[in-house]
């Protein structure tokens, strides 16, 4: 049961509205609802209302052209005809916001999945990103209870971060080793995912504890790609909502992918040309408005983990490379490391922070340096060991790394459940960094 006054706060029903205009529908074309000339603007929240008024559907303007207006419907347009009209809101897409929301799930949209929500405070989908001058430096590390990023590839409480991984390599797993960490709130969003697996990831890989302090935004794959476009930037909203609040909020979108290929679907329907590999310009223009929004100011923080399917292992698709160049650092996640049984497969040569050196120490990063090289020496060597021509006395490090292998990769294996002291994970790196170096532990 929906709560009325909520869906009065978001979308008041036809009859309680006085339209500025209205319009006809002209036509349909793919995802795109054509109509005539309105006092509306874009991005504004449209009805498209049946001429008895038995029935509405909700849309949002996308486009113009000459005199038509396009609007993409939010919810299913069987039966909409030309006797159908549009009546605009005069307000833009909103989502509930409050710690009403911890625990529970919604859709794109603001509308509760599971069950009856009272909330009365809303927020607009679309934002500004803080000004240059708002953002304080990421300069407090985030713990995440993942040894290999605690110590290897460090992150900061307002860092954005892209986690590249090809399907069937764990990457979901992953994400719920995340939400182990330390942050206050985890903001979760599912963008484009199929509907059996939203359940099972809430279920089976976020515990109890975890989604009490979770608020999940949810748009599968089988609804309109307008609500696959909303989703990340209502997850956004709320995160934003919670950070000036004081809190550090770990958002977790997956994926960015998903939230690419429905700008893709959308940008096309509206006549945009395709460029790169069939995604048009907008797409890459729309990019880094969503990463902008999440940081540090002088409130609280965001920390944005956004993942990204690479098709093939191919790092430079259109969309891996632009995000890559977007986020202030990325973990990438490899088939052949998961193949050998290694969870989590975090490649330690492939993934960076770019902000490792202000947030660790020399001991730390020269500990991170001998074990980097450590790990860029296993990978040269892999085939000369497998084939057996490979001649120890050559080089004394190379001797040690090939010695302390498994002890390199205890430092990246890690249970699912397990959660690693920061302090456990910085004594584990030095310990073997000291072998490696030739020292006494």
């Amino acid at each position: 049961m929906i709560d009325e006054r909520l869906l009065r706060a978001l979308y008041p029903p036809a009859g309680l509205l006085r339209p500025r205009t209205m319009s006809r529908v002209l036509g349909i074309r793919g995802p795109v609802v054509m109509t005539g000339g309105m006092d509306a603007g874009l991005g504004e929240e449209v009805l498209l209302c049946s001429s008895d008024g038995s029935r509405n559907v909700r849309g949002v303007i996308s486009g113009f052209w000459e005199d038509r207006i396009m609007v993409s419907p939010l919810d299913d347009v069987s039966g909409i005809s030309p006797s159908w009209f549009a009546r605009p809101l005069g307000r833009t897409l909103s989502v509930p916001v409050g710690q009403e929301l911890l625990g529970r799930i919604i859709d794109a949209t603001g509308m509760p999945l599971d069950g009856e929500l009272r909330i009365r405070r809303v927020r607009p989908v679309t934002l500004p990103a803080p000004s240059a001058l708002e953002r304080v430096p990421v300069s407090e590390p985030f713990h995440t209870g993942i040894s290999v990023l605690d110590s290897l590839i460090t992150l900061g409480q307002g860092q954005r971060v892209g986690l590249f991984a090809g399907s069937g390599v764990g990457k979901s797993t992953f994400i719920g080793m995340l939400a182990n960490s330390d942050a206050d709130v985890i903001v979760l969003c599912l963008v484009g995912e199929r509907g059996r697996e939203v359940r099972d990831f809430l279920e089976r890989i976020m515990s109890p504890d975890i989604r009490s302090r979770t608020v999940a935004i949810v748009s599968t794959s089988s609804e309109a790609a307008i609500r696959r476009v909303y989703a990340p930037l209502a997850a956004t909203s709320v995160a934003e909502w919670f950070r000036d609040q004081g809190l550090h909020v770990l958002l977790l979108v997956d994926s960015v992918t998903r939230y690419a290929r429905a700008l893709r679907e959308l940008g096309l329907s509206l006549g945009e040309m395709p460029a790169r590999r069939g995604y048009p310009p907008g797409v890459f223009a729309q990019l880094p408005l969503l990463f902008e929004r999440a940081g540090r100011t002088d409130r609280g923080a965001i920390t944005g983990i956004y993942t990204v399917l690479v098709e093939g292992g191919d790092l430079e698709e259109p969309v891996s490379d632009e995000v890559r160049g977007l986020v202030d650092g990325h973990i990438v996640l490899s088939r052949e490391l998961a193949q050998q049984g290694i969870y989590p497969a975090v490649s330690v040569t492939q993934s960076i922070s770019r902000l490792f050196g202000e947030l660790t120490d020399s001991r730390h990063q020269k500990a991170a340096k001998v074990v980097r090289q450590a790990f860029a020496v296993l990978d040269e060597t892999r085939l000369a060991r497998r084939m057996g021509t490979y001649v120890r006395g050559g080089d004394p490090f190379v001797d040690r790394v090939v010695d302390l292998e498994g002890d390199l990769w205890q430092l990246v294996i890690q249970p699912q459940d397990e959660v690693v002291d920061k302090e456990e994970s910085l004594r584990r790196l030095v310990d073997v960094a000291k072998r490696l170096a030739g020292s006494a532990a």
